[in-house]
Protein backbone atom coordinates (compact mmCIF):
# COMPACT_ATOMS: atom_id res chain seq x y z
CA UNK A 1 0.00 0.00 0.00
CA UNK A 2 1.19 3.52 -0.63
CA UNK A 3 0.08 6.03 1.85
CA UNK A 4 0.36 9.99 1.68
CA UNK A 5 1.66 11.05 5.61
CA UNK A 6 0.96 14.33 6.97
CA UNK A 7 3.84 16.20 4.53
CA UNK A 8 1.97 17.93 2.14
CA UNK A 9 5.08 18.22 -0.38
CA UNK A 10 5.18 14.10 -1.26
CA UNK A 11 3.16 12.68 -3.59
CA UNK A 12 2.45 9.56 -4.54
CA UNK A 13 2.96 7.97 -7.95
CA UNK A 14 1.00 4.77 -9.27
CA UNK A 15 1.41 3.62 -12.86
CA UNK A 16 -1.79 1.55 -14.35
CA UNK A 17 0.10 -0.56 -15.58
CA UNK A 18 3.28 -3.26 -14.02
CA UNK A 19 1.72 -2.46 -10.51
CA UNK A 20 3.48 -3.92 -7.64
CA UNK A 21 1.35 -7.53 -6.59
CA UNK A 22 -1.07 -6.15 -3.36
CA UNK A 23 -1.89 -8.30 -0.70
CA UNK A 24 -5.23 -10.69 -0.21
CA UNK A 25 -6.69 -7.33 1.52
CA UNK A 26 -5.63 -4.89 -1.16
CA UNK A 27 -6.48 -7.13 -4.05
CA UNK A 28 -10.10 -7.61 -2.00
CA UNK A 29 -10.64 -4.18 -1.81
CA UNK A 30 -9.20 -2.85 -5.37
CA UNK A 31 -11.88 -5.42 -7.20
CA UNK A 32 -14.51 -4.25 -9.35
CA UNK A 33 -16.82 -5.64 -6.90
CA UNK A 34 -15.73 -4.05 -3.99
CA UNK A 35 -15.68 -0.22 -5.42
CA UNK A 36 -19.18 -0.92 -6.32
CA UNK A 37 -19.63 -1.43 -2.59
CA UNK A 38 -17.29 1.46 -1.34
CA UNK A 39 -18.52 5.05 -1.89
CA UNK A 40 -17.80 6.36 -4.54
CA UNK A 41 -17.31 9.89 -5.65
CA UNK A 42 -17.00 11.62 -8.95
CA UNK A 43 -14.54 13.94 -9.56
CA UNK A 44 -14.11 16.81 -12.73
CA UNK A 45 -10.63 16.49 -13.31
CA UNK A 46 -10.01 19.46 -15.75
CA UNK A 47 -7.16 19.37 -18.05
CA UNK A 48 -4.44 21.59 -16.64
CA UNK A 49 -1.28 20.82 -19.03
CA UNK A 50 -0.44 18.98 -22.19
CA UNK A 51 3.34 18.26 -23.91
CA UNK A 52 3.01 17.91 -27.44
CA UNK A 53 5.65 15.60 -28.87
CA UNK A 54 6.04 14.96 -33.04
CA UNK A 55 3.30 11.95 -32.68
CA UNK A 56 1.49 11.91 -29.44
CA UNK A 57 0.75 13.83 -26.38
CA UNK A 58 0.82 13.76 -22.70
CA UNK A 59 -1.94 14.88 -20.79
CA UNK A 60 -2.44 16.45 -17.46
CA UNK A 61 -5.54 16.82 -15.39
CA UNK A 62 -5.90 17.79 -12.06
CA UNK A 63 -8.95 17.82 -9.31
CA UNK A 64 -9.59 18.47 -6.05
CA UNK A 65 -12.28 15.48 -4.05
CA UNK A 66 -13.13 15.26 -0.48
CA UNK A 67 -12.78 11.53 0.98
CA UNK A 68 -14.33 10.18 3.51
CA UNK A 69 -13.10 8.15 6.49
CA UNK A 70 -12.58 4.42 5.23
CA UNK A 71 -12.77 2.87 1.78
CA UNK A 72 -13.84 4.96 -1.00
CA UNK A 73 -13.55 5.50 -4.50
CA UNK A 74 -12.71 8.34 -7.26
CA UNK A 75 -13.94 8.08 -10.95
CA UNK A 76 -12.16 10.34 -13.67
CA UNK A 77 -14.71 9.77 -15.85
CA UNK A 78 -15.41 11.24 -19.87
CA UNK A 79 -12.35 10.76 -20.94
CA UNK A 80 -10.97 9.87 -24.52
CA UNK A 81 -10.95 6.30 -26.04
CA UNK A 82 -7.57 7.48 -27.92
CA UNK A 83 -6.40 7.36 -24.20
CA UNK A 84 -3.09 5.07 -23.71
CA UNK A 85 -3.99 2.84 -20.45
CA UNK A 86 -0.75 1.58 -20.52
CA UNK A 87 0.46 5.25 -19.62
CA UNK A 88 -2.13 6.13 -16.97
CA UNK A 89 -0.55 7.61 -13.93
CA UNK A 90 -1.99 8.80 -10.78
CA UNK A 91 -0.19 11.03 -8.40
CA UNK A 92 -1.73 12.20 -5.07
CA UNK A 93 -0.80 14.81 -2.16
CA UNK A 94 -2.78 15.63 1.10
CA UNK A 95 -2.05 17.21 4.81
CA UNK A 96 -3.54 14.11 6.12
CA UNK A 97 -2.78 9.71 5.59
CA UNK A 98 -4.14 8.55 2.54
CA UNK A 99 -3.52 5.66 0.99
CA UNK A 100 -4.16 4.88 -3.05
CA UNK A 101 -4.74 1.64 -3.26
CA UNK A 102 -5.29 1.00 -6.73
CA UNK A 103 -6.23 2.95 -10.40
CA UNK A 104 -8.19 0.66 -12.48
CA UNK A 105 -9.54 2.01 -16.48
CA UNK A 106 -12.63 1.10 -17.77
CA UNK A 107 -14.60 1.86 -20.41
CA UNK A 108 -18.22 3.52 -19.97
CA UNK A 109 -21.09 4.07 -22.92
CA UNK A 110 -21.73 7.85 -23.38
CA UNK A 111 -25.52 8.63 -22.03
CA UNK A 112 -27.91 11.43 -23.32
CA UNK A 113 -25.94 13.85 -22.14
CA UNK A 114 -22.98 13.30 -24.29
CA UNK A 115 -24.68 13.77 -27.33
CA UNK A 116 -25.63 17.83 -26.59
CA UNK A 117 -22.73 18.69 -28.64
CA UNK A 118 -23.89 16.40 -30.83
CA UNK A 119 -27.26 17.56 -31.43
CA UNK A 120 -26.09 21.70 -31.25
CA UNK A 121 -23.87 20.85 -34.22
CA UNK A 122 -26.76 18.69 -35.91
CA UNK A 123 -29.35 22.37 -35.57
CA UNK A 124 -25.69 24.67 -36.81
CA UNK A 125 -25.67 22.15 -39.49
CA UNK A 126 -29.57 22.29 -40.77
CA UNK A 127 -29.24 26.47 -40.34
CA UNK A 128 -26.39 26.36 -42.75
CA UNK A 129 -28.19 24.28 -45.27
CA UNK A 130 -31.48 25.95 -44.95
CA UNK A 131 -29.18 29.29 -45.94
CA UNK A 132 -27.10 27.17 -48.96
CA UNK A 133 -30.48 26.62 -50.38
CA UNK A 134 -31.42 30.16 -50.11
CA UNK A 135 -28.28 30.89 -51.84
CA UNK A 136 -28.68 28.16 -54.77
CA UNK A 137 -31.92 30.18 -55.46
CA UNK A 138 -30.46 33.32 -55.55
CA UNK A 139 -27.41 32.18 -57.85
CA UNK A 140 -30.05 30.24 -60.52
CA UNK A 141 -32.18 33.80 -60.44
CA UNK A 142 -28.96 35.94 -61.30
CA UNK A 143 -27.99 33.22 -63.84
CA UNK A 144 -31.67 33.39 -65.46
CA UNK A 145 -31.31 37.70 -65.87
CA UNK A 146 -27.69 36.95 -67.19
CA UNK A 147 -28.88 35.04 -69.75
CA UNK A 148 -32.30 37.51 -70.36
CA UNK A 149 -30.21 40.15 -70.66
CA UNK A 150 -27.49 38.51 -72.87
CA UNK A 151 -30.25 37.25 -75.02
CA UNK A 152 -32.43 40.71 -75.61
CA UNK A 153 -29.12 42.41 -76.17
CA UNK A 154 -28.15 40.29 -79.11
CA UNK A 155 -32.22 40.27 -80.34
CA UNK A 156 -31.81 44.36 -81.12
CA UNK A 157 -30.62 44.00 -84.12
CA UNK A 158 -32.89 41.41 -85.44
CA UNK A 159 -36.09 43.27 -84.35
CA UNK A 160 -39.54 43.40 -86.79
CA UNK A 161 -39.59 46.84 -85.95
CA UNK A 162 -36.53 47.60 -88.50
CA UNK A 163 -32.93 49.42 -87.52
CA UNK A 164 -33.47 51.52 -84.54
CA UNK A 165 -32.14 55.06 -84.41
CA UNK A 166 -28.30 55.34 -83.20
CA UNK A 167 -29.56 57.06 -79.91
CA UNK A 168 -32.08 54.60 -78.82
CA UNK A 169 -29.74 51.56 -80.19
CA UNK A 170 -27.22 53.05 -77.70
CA UNK A 171 -29.50 53.99 -74.74
CA UNK A 172 -30.48 50.32 -74.64
CA UNK A 173 -27.19 49.03 -75.10
CA UNK A 174 -26.05 51.40 -72.30
CA UNK A 175 -29.12 49.85 -70.02
CA UNK A 176 -28.41 46.64 -70.91
CA UNK A 177 -24.81 46.93 -70.03
CA UNK A 178 -25.27 48.60 -66.53
CA UNK A 179 -28.26 46.04 -66.00
CA UNK A 180 -25.46 42.78 -66.63
CA UNK A 181 -22.59 44.55 -64.67
CA UNK A 182 -24.79 44.85 -61.45
CA UNK A 183 -26.30 41.05 -62.01
CA UNK A 184 -22.31 39.88 -62.61
CA UNK A 185 -21.24 41.69 -60.03
CA UNK A 186 -23.98 40.29 -57.65
CA UNK A 187 -23.38 36.84 -59.49
CA UNK A 188 -19.90 37.06 -57.84
CA UNK A 189 -21.00 37.99 -54.24
CA UNK A 190 -23.44 35.26 -54.04
CA UNK A 191 -20.58 33.04 -54.95
CA UNK A 192 -18.47 33.99 -52.74
CA UNK A 193 -20.97 33.51 -49.57
CA UNK A 194 -21.81 30.11 -50.74
CA UNK A 195 -18.24 29.20 -50.55
CA UNK A 196 -17.68 30.35 -47.83
CA UNK A 197 -20.90 28.69 -46.23
CA UNK A 198 -19.88 25.24 -48.23
CA UNK A 199 -16.80 25.37 -46.19
CA UNK A 200 -18.41 25.69 -42.94
CA UNK A 201 -20.62 23.26 -43.61
CA UNK A 202 -18.21 20.57 -44.52
CA UNK A 203 -16.30 21.42 -41.35
CA UNK A 204 -19.86 20.73 -39.21
CA UNK A 205 -19.85 17.86 -40.96
CA UNK A 206 -16.39 16.46 -40.16
CA UNK A 207 -17.35 17.25 -36.43
CA UNK A 208 -20.57 15.70 -35.90
CA UNK A 209 -18.77 12.51 -37.97
CA UNK A 210 -16.45 12.51 -35.19
CA UNK A 211 -18.82 12.90 -32.30
CA UNK A 212 -21.30 10.19 -33.60
CA UNK A 213 -18.30 8.23 -33.83
CA UNK A 214 -17.59 9.10 -30.41
CA UNK A 215 -19.89 6.11 -28.92
CA UNK A 216 -18.09 5.38 -25.88
CA UNK A 217 -15.48 6.73 -23.53
CA UNK A 218 -12.89 5.88 -20.72
CA UNK A 219 -12.75 6.65 -16.79
CA UNK A 220 -9.85 6.21 -14.49
CA UNK A 221 -11.04 4.75 -10.79
CA UNK A 222 -8.93 5.25 -8.18
CA UNK A 223 -9.66 3.08 -4.79
CA UNK A 224 -8.01 5.33 -1.87
CA UNK A 225 -8.31 4.67 2.06
CA UNK A 226 -8.37 7.32 4.54
CA UNK A 227 -7.88 7.35 8.25
CA UNK A 228 -10.89 10.21 8.49
CA UNK A 229 -12.22 12.72 6.19
CA UNK A 230 -9.81 14.29 3.88
CA UNK A 231 -9.22 16.55 1.01
CA UNK A 232 -7.29 14.70 -1.65
CA UNK A 233 -5.76 16.25 -4.81
CA UNK A 234 -5.47 14.25 -7.64
CA UNK A 235 -3.35 14.64 -10.61
CA UNK A 236 -3.89 12.94 -13.81
CA UNK A 237 -1.13 11.94 -16.35
CA UNK A 238 -2.08 9.50 -19.95
CA UNK A 239 -0.88 9.48 -22.99
CA UNK A 240 -2.81 9.98 -26.26
CA UNK A 241 -2.61 9.81 -30.20
CA UNK A 242 -3.49 11.79 -33.19
CA UNK A 243 -1.39 14.89 -31.63
CA UNK A 244 1.64 16.55 -33.29
CA UNK A 245 3.43 19.50 -33.59
CA UNK A 246 6.40 20.73 -36.38
CA UNK A 247 8.62 23.81 -36.23
CA UNK A 248 8.11 26.60 -38.59
CA UNK A 249 10.01 29.88 -38.77
CA UNK A 250 9.50 33.32 -39.81
CA UNK A 251 13.31 35.07 -40.78
CA UNK A 252 13.60 38.59 -41.06
CA UNK A 253 16.33 39.47 -42.68
CA UNK A 254 17.97 43.24 -42.60
CA UNK A 255 20.09 43.84 -45.42
CA UNK A 256 21.43 46.73 -43.91
CA UNK A 257 23.53 45.04 -41.06
CA UNK A 258 22.79 41.30 -42.28
CA UNK A 259 21.06 40.77 -38.83
CA UNK A 260 18.30 38.24 -38.78
CA UNK A 261 15.06 38.04 -36.28
CA UNK A 262 14.26 34.65 -35.74
CA UNK A 263 10.82 33.81 -35.15
CA UNK A 264 10.53 29.88 -33.97
CA UNK A 265 7.09 28.65 -33.76
CA UNK A 266 5.47 25.60 -33.91
CA UNK A 267 2.16 24.39 -35.42
CA UNK A 268 0.22 22.38 -33.18
CA UNK A 269 -2.47 19.59 -34.48
CA UNK A 270 -4.57 17.56 -32.55
CA UNK A 271 -7.75 15.39 -32.94
CA UNK A 272 -7.99 13.64 -29.98
CA UNK A 273 -11.28 14.00 -28.68
CA UNK A 274 -10.74 16.42 -26.03
CA UNK A 275 -10.82 20.07 -26.15
CA UNK A 276 -7.53 21.88 -24.71
CA UNK A 277 -8.73 24.98 -23.26
CA UNK A 278 -6.50 27.81 -22.10
CA UNK A 279 -4.14 25.01 -21.04
CA UNK A 280 -0.03 25.21 -19.96
CA UNK A 281 1.50 23.42 -23.39
CA UNK A 282 4.82 22.41 -24.10
CA UNK A 283 6.26 21.00 -27.09
CA UNK A 284 9.16 18.73 -26.56
CA UNK A 285 11.70 17.50 -29.60
CA UNK A 286 11.72 13.80 -27.33
CA UNK A 287 10.64 11.07 -29.51
CA UNK A 288 8.97 8.28 -27.57
CA UNK A 289 7.96 6.41 -30.39
CA UNK A 290 11.50 5.38 -31.12
CA UNK A 291 13.28 2.44 -29.44
CA UNK A 292 15.95 3.81 -27.07
CA UNK A 293 18.20 0.46 -27.18
CA UNK A 294 20.92 0.23 -29.78
CA UNK A 295 20.31 -2.05 -32.75
CA UNK A 296 22.23 -5.41 -33.12
CA UNK A 297 24.34 -5.71 -36.25
CA UNK A 298 23.31 -8.92 -37.80
CA UNK A 299 25.53 -11.51 -39.95
CA UNK A 300 25.75 -10.81 -43.43
CA UNK A 301 26.14 -14.42 -45.12
CA UNK A 302 27.39 -14.75 -48.70
CA UNK A 303 27.09 -16.96 -51.46
CA UNK A 304 27.18 -17.88 -55.18
CA UNK A 305 23.67 -18.16 -56.96
CA UNK A 306 21.53 -16.78 -53.70
CA UNK A 307 19.00 -14.16 -54.12
CA UNK A 308 19.69 -10.43 -53.58
CA UNK A 309 18.34 -9.22 -50.18
CA UNK A 310 15.50 -7.20 -50.68
CA UNK A 311 17.35 -4.32 -48.64
CA UNK A 312 20.19 -4.54 -51.23
CA UNK A 313 18.48 -1.52 -52.70
CA UNK A 314 21.24 1.45 -55.01
CA UNK A 315 22.37 3.74 -53.12
CA UNK A 316 20.88 6.36 -55.51
CA UNK A 317 17.52 5.03 -54.90
CA UNK A 318 17.34 5.50 -51.41
CA UNK A 319 17.54 9.11 -51.51
CA UNK A 320 14.46 11.51 -52.53
CA UNK A 321 14.50 14.70 -52.55
CA UNK A 322 11.71 16.52 -50.20
CA UNK A 323 10.41 19.73 -50.98
CA UNK A 324 8.19 21.57 -48.25
CA UNK A 325 5.06 23.52 -49.11
CA UNK A 326 5.36 26.97 -48.62
CA UNK A 327 4.00 27.16 -44.58
CA UNK A 328 1.55 30.15 -44.47
CA UNK A 329 2.04 33.49 -42.74
CA UNK A 330 0.42 33.80 -39.52
CA UNK A 331 0.62 37.47 -37.72
CA UNK A 332 2.51 37.54 -34.30
CA UNK A 333 2.19 39.70 -31.56
CA UNK A 334 4.41 42.82 -31.62
CA UNK A 335 6.63 41.25 -29.03
CA UNK A 336 5.66 38.06 -28.11
CA UNK A 337 6.83 36.87 -24.41
CA UNK A 338 9.08 33.60 -25.60
CA UNK A 339 8.91 29.88 -24.42
CA UNK A 340 10.73 28.65 -21.38
CA UNK A 341 12.95 26.36 -22.69
CA UNK A 342 14.28 23.04 -20.61
CA UNK A 343 16.65 20.73 -21.21
CA UNK A 344 16.02 16.99 -20.50
CA UNK A 345 18.81 14.54 -21.60
CA UNK A 346 18.97 15.08 -25.37
CA UNK A 347 15.38 16.19 -25.50
CA UNK A 348 14.65 20.13 -25.62
CA UNK A 349 10.88 21.08 -24.19
CA UNK A 350 9.68 24.81 -24.81
CA UNK A 351 7.27 25.76 -22.08
CA UNK A 352 4.96 28.20 -23.64
CA UNK A 353 4.66 31.22 -21.63
CA UNK A 354 0.74 31.81 -21.77
CA UNK A 355 -1.92 29.31 -21.56
CA UNK A 356 -3.56 28.12 -24.97
CA UNK A 357 -7.06 26.73 -26.51
CA UNK A 358 -6.42 23.92 -29.30
CA UNK A 359 -9.16 22.38 -30.02
CA UNK A 360 -9.56 18.82 -31.47
CA UNK A 361 -10.16 19.90 -34.93
CA UNK A 362 -6.51 18.55 -36.70
CA UNK A 363 -6.02 21.87 -38.09
CA UNK A 364 -2.75 23.65 -37.42
CA UNK A 365 -2.44 26.45 -34.35
CA UNK A 366 0.35 28.79 -34.47
CA UNK A 367 2.25 29.42 -31.51
CA UNK A 368 5.46 31.64 -30.86
CA UNK A 369 8.41 29.43 -28.73
CA UNK A 370 10.75 32.49 -28.75
CA UNK A 371 12.79 34.94 -31.19
CA UNK A 372 16.17 34.82 -32.20
CA UNK A 373 18.48 37.88 -32.98
CA UNK A 374 21.35 36.27 -35.07
CA UNK A 375 24.23 38.60 -36.34
CA UNK A 376 25.37 38.12 -39.68
CA UNK A 377 27.74 38.41 -42.72
CA UNK A 378 26.18 39.62 -45.90
CA UNK A 379 26.74 39.02 -49.23
CA UNK A 380 25.73 38.24 -52.61
CA UNK A 381 25.99 34.78 -54.93
CA UNK A 382 25.37 33.98 -58.94
CA UNK A 383 25.31 31.21 -60.98
CA UNK A 384 24.57 32.95 -64.41
CA UNK A 385 24.92 29.68 -66.27
CA UNK A 386 21.87 28.39 -64.25
CA UNK A 387 19.53 31.84 -63.80
CA UNK A 388 20.64 35.51 -64.57
CA UNK A 389 20.65 37.20 -61.36
CA UNK A 390 22.25 37.62 -57.48
CA UNK A 391 21.14 35.77 -54.86
CA UNK A 392 21.11 37.26 -51.13
CA UNK A 393 23.06 35.13 -48.51
CA UNK A 394 23.84 35.45 -45.23
CA UNK A 395 26.29 33.52 -43.16
CA UNK A 396 24.86 32.96 -39.93
CA UNK A 397 26.04 31.33 -36.63
CA UNK A 398 23.02 30.23 -34.48
CA UNK A 399 24.53 32.07 -30.64
CA UNK A 400 21.48 30.74 -28.82
CA UNK A 401 21.40 27.34 -26.15
CA UNK A 402 17.90 26.42 -29.02
CA UNK A 403 18.42 23.42 -31.49
CA UNK A 404 16.49 24.54 -34.45
CA UNK A 405 14.89 21.83 -36.01
CA UNK A 406 14.48 20.73 -39.35
CA UNK A 407 11.37 22.96 -40.69
CA UNK A 408 9.81 25.62 -43.45
CA UNK A 409 11.04 29.30 -43.32
CA UNK A 410 8.92 32.35 -44.23
CA UNK A 411 11.33 34.46 -45.43
CA UNK A 412 11.35 38.86 -45.39
CA UNK A 413 13.65 40.80 -46.88
CA UNK A 414 13.88 44.14 -45.58
CA UNK A 415 9.82 44.19 -44.60
CA UNK A 416 8.59 42.21 -47.93
CA UNK A 417 7.88 38.21 -47.87
CA UNK A 418 10.57 37.18 -50.36
CA UNK A 419 8.92 33.12 -50.39
CA UNK A 420 9.83 30.24 -48.33
CA UNK A 421 12.38 27.86 -47.75
CA UNK A 422 13.33 25.00 -45.84
CA UNK A 423 15.70 25.26 -42.80
CA UNK A 424 17.69 21.79 -41.84
CA UNK A 425 18.69 21.24 -38.33
CA UNK A 426 21.10 23.52 -36.57
CA UNK A 427 22.49 22.87 -33.62
CA UNK A 428 23.56 25.34 -30.68
CA UNK A 429 26.95 27.76 -32.08
CA UNK A 430 26.58 25.65 -35.42
CA UNK A 431 27.25 27.62 -38.80
CA UNK A 432 24.96 28.33 -41.91
CA UNK A 433 23.85 29.82 -44.90
CA UNK A 434 20.81 31.48 -45.30
CA UNK A 435 19.69 32.61 -48.73
CA UNK A 436 17.44 35.95 -48.80
CA UNK A 437 16.09 35.69 -52.62
CA UNK A 438 17.06 37.48 -55.59
CA UNK A 439 18.54 41.47 -55.45
CA UNK A 440 17.03 43.16 -59.00
CA UNK A 441 19.61 45.95 -58.22
CA UNK A 442 22.66 43.51 -58.78
CA UNK A 443 22.55 42.91 -63.06
CA UNK A 444 24.18 39.92 -64.31
CA UNK A 445 24.50 38.68 -67.81
CA UNK A 446 26.61 35.72 -69.68
CA UNK A 447 26.99 36.20 -73.30
CA UNK A 448 27.88 32.99 -75.52
CA UNK A 449 30.89 34.71 -78.09
CA UNK A 450 31.97 31.35 -79.51
CA UNK A 451 30.64 27.58 -80.01
CA UNK A 452 32.15 26.09 -82.90
CA UNK A 453 33.30 22.40 -83.69
CA UNK A 454 35.80 21.45 -86.30
CA UNK A 455 37.73 18.26 -87.19
CA UNK A 456 41.44 17.84 -87.22
CA UNK A 457 43.53 14.45 -88.76
CA UNK A 458 43.17 12.38 -91.39
CA UNK A 459 44.30 8.66 -89.87
CA UNK A 460 43.60 10.01 -86.04
CA UNK A 461 41.11 12.17 -86.43
CA UNK A 462 39.67 14.35 -84.06
CA UNK A 463 36.67 17.04 -83.32
CA UNK A 464 37.28 20.05 -81.57
CA UNK A 465 34.34 22.37 -79.87
CA UNK A 466 35.77 25.80 -78.62
CA UNK A 467 33.16 27.57 -76.31
CA UNK A 468 33.64 31.24 -75.21
CA UNK A 469 31.62 32.74 -72.85
CA UNK A 470 31.72 36.68 -71.10
CA UNK A 471 30.02 37.62 -68.04
CA UNK A 472 29.28 40.50 -66.44
CA UNK A 473 28.10 41.85 -63.42
CA UNK A 474 27.04 45.60 -62.29
CA UNK A 475 26.39 47.25 -58.46
CA UNK A 476 23.29 49.43 -58.50
CA UNK A 477 22.78 49.51 -55.06
CA UNK A 478 24.30 52.61 -53.33
CA UNK A 479 26.46 50.80 -51.24
CA UNK A 480 29.33 48.26 -52.08
CA UNK A 481 28.81 45.02 -51.59
CA UNK A 482 30.83 41.54 -51.49
CA UNK A 483 29.90 38.75 -54.74
CA UNK A 484 30.77 35.49 -55.41
CA UNK A 485 30.20 34.13 -59.07
CA UNK A 486 30.53 30.78 -60.16
CA UNK A 487 30.60 28.97 -63.33
CA UNK A 488 32.58 25.68 -64.82
CA UNK A 489 34.69 24.11 -67.21
CA UNK A 490 33.83 20.26 -68.49
CA UNK A 491 35.32 17.45 -66.45
CA UNK A 492 36.23 14.33 -68.54
CA UNK A 493 36.20 10.99 -67.11
CA UNK A 494 37.46 9.45 -70.41
CA UNK A 495 41.53 9.75 -71.74
CA UNK A 496 40.07 9.92 -75.08
CA UNK A 497 38.55 12.63 -74.01
CA UNK A 498 40.16 16.38 -73.06
CA UNK A 499 39.27 19.52 -71.86
CA UNK A 500 41.57 22.72 -72.77
CA UNK A 501 41.22 25.58 -70.52
CA UNK A 502 41.83 28.72 -72.59
CA UNK A 503 41.65 32.40 -71.88
CA UNK A 504 40.16 32.56 -68.64
CA UNK A 505 40.20 36.08 -67.16
CA UNK A 506 40.92 37.06 -64.22
CA UNK A 507 42.36 34.27 -62.50
CA UNK A 508 39.41 32.78 -60.70
CA UNK A 509 39.87 32.89 -56.58
CA UNK A 510 38.90 29.33 -56.54
CA UNK A 511 39.03 26.25 -59.00
CA UNK A 512 37.66 22.98 -58.14
CA UNK A 513 39.17 20.44 -60.22
CA UNK A 514 37.21 17.18 -59.32
CA UNK A 515 33.85 19.08 -60.69
CA UNK A 516 35.56 22.08 -62.74
CA UNK A 517 33.16 24.78 -60.51
CA UNK A 518 35.22 28.01 -61.08
CA UNK A 519 34.38 30.77 -58.68
CA UNK A 520 35.60 34.74 -58.69
CA UNK A 521 34.88 36.74 -55.33
CA UNK A 522 34.94 40.32 -55.99
CA UNK A 523 34.07 43.70 -54.18
CA UNK A 524 31.63 45.58 -56.28
CA UNK A 525 31.35 49.72 -55.79
CA UNK A 526 28.57 51.26 -56.19
CA UNK A 527 27.25 51.03 -59.96
CA UNK A 528 30.90 49.27 -60.53
CA UNK A 529 30.82 46.86 -63.64
CA UNK A 530 33.55 44.27 -63.72
CA UNK A 531 33.44 41.32 -66.58
CA UNK A 532 34.72 37.93 -66.63
CA UNK A 533 35.72 35.66 -69.46
CA UNK A 534 35.77 32.11 -69.59
CA UNK A 535 36.99 30.15 -72.99
CA UNK A 536 37.38 26.05 -73.24
CA UNK A 537 38.07 23.78 -75.62
CA UNK A 538 36.99 20.30 -76.16
CA UNK A 539 38.87 17.49 -78.00
CA UNK A 540 37.71 14.10 -78.50
CA UNK A 541 37.56 10.83 -81.64
CA UNK A 542 36.09 11.91 -84.66
CA UNK A 543 34.62 8.29 -85.06
CA UNK A 544 33.31 8.76 -81.44
CA UNK A 545 29.86 10.40 -79.40
CA UNK A 546 30.84 12.37 -76.79
CA UNK A 547 28.42 12.58 -74.06
CA UNK A 548 28.05 15.67 -71.46
CA UNK A 549 29.03 18.27 -73.61
CA UNK A 550 26.38 20.58 -74.09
Amino acid sequence: MMKLNDCPLIAVILIAVGLPALDAADASDTSSSATSKVPTEAAEAKIVGVTVYADRARVTRSAMVQVPAGASAVEIGALTTNLDERTVEVRGRSSGQVTIRGVDVRQEFLVEDANRRAADLQHQLDELLEQKTLLDSQIALLNSRKVFFENLSSGISRSDKGVPQIDDLKKLYDFYSDELTTVSNSLLDTQAKLRTQQREIDRLKQELSGQSQQKSSRKVVISVQAEKPEELELTLFYTVHNASWEPVYDARLNTTDGSVLLSYNAYIRQRTGEEWDGVRLSVSTARPAENGELPELKPVYLGLNSPLSSDAVPAQAQFRAKQAAPAPVAEQPVNPEPAKLETSGLAITYVVAEPLSVPSDGQPHLTNLTQLKLNGELSYVCTPKLELAAFVKVHLTNSSEDTLLAGAVNLFRDGDLIGSLQLPQIVSGQEFDLFGGRDDAIRVDRKELVNRTAQSGFFNSRKQRARKFQISVQNYRKAPVKLALSDQVPVSQDNQVTVNQGQISPKPTEFDKDTGKLTWKMDLNPNEKKVVDLEYTIEWPADKMISGAE
